[in-house]
Parts: structure tokens; sequence; C-alpha cells
């Protein structure tokens, strides 16, 4: 867990830790510096979907087929992804895949994340649609 809070560029103060689980108290911390320069974070929302479709197909195959990928790609996002978080995300030691204690904290959170980014699609696309905004009434 700590190897993960730190590869995320964060510290200890801005984690609760309970049961086991990871709750962030500032995120504003992991995008921008005490100099306002943009940190880059060490995932790509790609690399959350495909950590996503590895632990939902437990199969490194079943999952690049469902995402249209070659599985030499994903395996490769998979071990950046690793390498970038400096933890083990993923056990590889028996002949079916699974998530390590890591892999499934740091999975709760990409899936937090991919669903903020598609309801923030939404929204936008509702606004442009005129479907979403003020409603002016007058009695």
């Amino acid at each position: 867990m700590a190897k993960l809070v730190n590869a995320l560029g964060l510290d200890s103060s801005n984690f609760c830790f309970e049961s086991s689980s990871l709750s962030i108290r500032n995120f504003s911390s992991v995008f921008y510096s005490l100099n306002s320069t943009l940190v880059m974070l060490p995932f790509t929302l790609q690399q959350l979907r495909i950590l996503k479709a590895v632990a939902a197909e437990k199969n490194f195959t079943k999952a690049a087929e469902f995402l249209h990928l070659s599985q030499p790609s994903l395996s490769k996002q998979i071990k950046t992804l690793e390498k970038n978080l400096d933890i083990l995300l993923i056990n590889r030691e028996t002949n079916q895949l699974s998530l390590t204690e890591n892999g499934k904290v740091f999975l709760q959170y990409s899936e937090r994340i991919l669903a903020l980014c598609e309801e923030s699609c939404r929204a936008l696309i509702d606004l442009k649609n005129g479907e979403r905004g003020n409603c002016i009434s007058s009695i």
C-alpha cells in the first residue's frame, strides 16, 4: 500500500487507511506541485481500462480481444503500469491471473476514475445538445 501511495506522488498525510481501504483526502496534489507545474501521473486512462479488463477476464488474451488490442501490447502496458507504480498489480504464479492486494485497491480507484471520465463526457454532450442546463421559469 505504501508503494502505491509513493508511486502516486502523495505523502501519507493525504491518505486515510481504514480496513485495508485507501481514501484520498487531497487528490489535487497529484496534479499540481507547489509551483502549479503539471505533474505527470504514473498511468494512462488506457492502462486503467486494460487493468479493468484483465481483472474482469482473468486472462490477458481474452482481455486483449475485448479491448481489440494485441495480447503482447496489452501485456506491455500492464508491465509499464507496474513499473511506473513500482508495485506488482497482478499475480502471474498460477494458470489463472489474479490481482494482488495492491492491484485490488488500484482497480477500485481505476474504476472510479474511468466512471468520472465517462460521466464528464456525458455531461458535456448533454450540455452541447441542450439537454442539461439552467431552467428558467416565469410564473
